[in-house]
């Protein structure tokens, strides 16, 4: 059976997709082509069971398979891609400290002040056995950039995530850090991560650009 869904009101935006399912065996094996506008993060992840304070509209684009006979066997078994790209939003991460200050910093839970605006969040992720692995990640903030990968468990609500951010000046008086990265890990629940950051990552020396090769 082949289906078509267009423009359903989800998480206060539209979804459409389409999709295959095979009727002829017990369990039932389906292929999905979604697509969401401009829905409400938070309900959302609220759907996969997922305590996540995340603020924003985003969309996504993603091709899924699945099988099962019941609900919860079609989310314990989807695997596929999605693309994901949110704007003008909130993560409840304090990025401004963790970019600034110079000792490591390890913390319980999400911060509740001062929250991190993002303008735009892109993402590139995989689904399978019930976890969530984002390959790719960016975000625009006004602290600067901030990149890293890292993955979601669904089953469990827990998060294993790194990030890496640029090193920044506390004050015109402080010494200038070496030029590199801040390491950030966030995991354990997803509703209380441990946040923890190293004293910074040197970025690696490049080496010099080959000289082009002219014929003589």
């Amino acid at each position: 059976m082949i289906g078509d869904i267009a423009d359903l009101e989800l998480c206060d935006g539209l979804a459409s997709a389409r999709f295959t399912i095979d009727l002829t065996a017990p369990t039932r094996n389906v292929d999905v082509a979604a697509r969401l506008e401009q829905v409400d993060v938070s309900p959302c992840l609220q759907l996969l069971s997922m305590q996540l304070p995340v603020q924003g509209r985003a969309n996504l684009k993603g091709e899924f398979k699945t099988s099962g006979q019941s609900w919860s066997d079609f989310l314990a078994q989807v695997s596929g891609n999605v693309l994901i790209d949110a704007n003008n939003g909130s993560l409840p991460v304090d990025v401004g400290s963790l970019m600034s200050e110079d000792v490591p910093i390890e913390t319980v839970g999400w911060a509740s002040s001062p929250v991190t605006s993002f303008g735009s969040l892109n993402t590139s992720c995989r689904v399978a056995a019930a976890q969530i692995w984002c390959q790719r990640f960016s975000m625009e903030t006004p602290q600067g950039p901030v990149s890293g990968s890292g993955k979601i468990d669904i089953a469990s609500s827990s998060l294993d995530w790194e990030l890496m951010l640029p090193t920044v000046l506390t004050s015109r008086d402080a010494p200038a850090p070496a030029p590199g990265l801040r390491k950030v890990t966030l995991r354990g629940p997803a509703d209380a991560p441990i946040i923890s950051r190293d004293t910074g990552v040197p970025q690696p020396d490049l080496p010099a650009a080959p000289q082009p090769i002219t014929p003589n």
